[in-house]
């Protein structure tokens, strides 16, 4: 690991890196978040590497301003920037001064066969599990408990739902960031909901998750282009998600899902209680969402659109040889 690039540690993890891209003859650097982007960019390009790409996968809420001036500066250094949707896409431009064209969107992809309807005892055995009766809806979210997230906004909101409906559990699955983890778990006793929120940590078997669930809600303040969304989708759930980033390029407000203002707790319920009450609007919303995922945001889509890229930058016989391994690949 490397905490400070500043100084001698990182000025040694530089050198090696700029080695190793030497020595194994690398022709491809892919670079993610601020730091990489800065430092590897300016790496690769001394090490003469002929494609080096940025992958953006968010909208820079973590950015500061040295970060911002210096992507001003080196982003010349890139043969090409990939943006995880069109959001993301428009924020770079407006916000470094890059051209449009050097800029292409690669959406996030899922395995449709990792969300083929689970068996109902399965989903009966896992509910119980967790302590949701047979009878109670779960509306539930996917994602690392920090600020950005919006969890206490989800909170907030089933405050407002389980005044008129008790039946519902709500389940939040993700890492839990501990000091925000603490203020979110203050609210849920602050408010007395500590019964219907269940808190599952870090779990692996996602799919699962989600096929219990009734509604997937995505309170995020900032986004990319959110992965639980469109896993979400995958599993036929409707979704409800806030307006923000690449959120209204994945959702289709009234047809696949709702979706609401940031930091708007009322919307989310009401959102929510319409959901409960029309259970043949969950079911129209999820089958649209699972179509709409199975078909625009899959990772074999991802896959092909992100090997093409590369292929089309590389020089001369550099892509030629590549498309050759691709066709190889694909034979076998």
């Amino acid at each position: 690991g490397l905490e400070k690039i500043l100084g001698m540690d990182g000025l040694k993890k530089g050198v090696g890196l700029f080695r190793f891209i030497k020595n194994e003859g690398i022709s491809v650097v892919v670079t993610y978040h601020h730091d990489a982007d800065i430092w590897g960019g300016i790496i690769s390009r001394l090490a003469g590497v002929p494609v080096i790409i940025s992958s953006r996968r968010d909208l820079g809420y973590q950015l500061e301003r040295k970060h911002i001036w210096a992507y001003r500066i080196i982003n010349r250094l890139y043969t090409r920037v990939i943006s995880v949707c069109n959001a993301v896409k428009a924020e770079i431009i407006k916000r470094e001064w890059i051209a449009e064209d050097k800029i292409i969107t690669i959406y996030n992809g899922v395995h449709p066969q990792n969300h083929d309807i689970a068996a109902k005892d399965d989903i009966l055995t896992l509910k119980r599990s967790l302590g949701i009766g047979p009878a109670e809806s779960t509306v539930g979210t996917l994602g690392a408990i920090r600020p950005v997230k919006g969890h206490i906004y989800l909170v907030r909101a089933a405050a407002e739902v389980l005044k008129k409906n008790k039946k519902v559990k709500f389940l939040i699955v993700g890492y839990k960031d501990p000091e925000f983890f603490e203020k979110i778990r203050s609210l849920v006793d602050e408010l007395g909901l500590d019964k219907h929120f269940i808190f599952t940590g870090d779990r692996r078997d996602t799919a699962r998750i989600l096929s219990i669930l009734d509604i997937f809600v995505l309170p995020s303040i900032s986004e990319g282009f959110s992965n639980a969304v469109i896993e979400a989708m995958a599993a036929g759930k409707p979704v409800i998600a806030t307006e923000v980033g690449g959120n209204p390029e994945s959702v289709v407000h009234g047809k696949t899902g709702m979706l609401v203002r940031p930091s708007d707790p009322e919307a989310i319920a009401v959102g929510i209680l319409k959901l409960l009450d029309d259970v043949d609007l969950q079911k129209k919303m999820g089958n649209e969402g699972m179509l709409r995922a199975r078909s625009m945001f899959t990772f074999e889509k991802m896959i092909t659109f992100t090997e093409d890229l590369y292929i089309s930058l590389l020089p001369g016989n550099l892509g030629k040889s590549g498309r050759q391994m691709m066709c190889k690949k694909a034979a076998n």
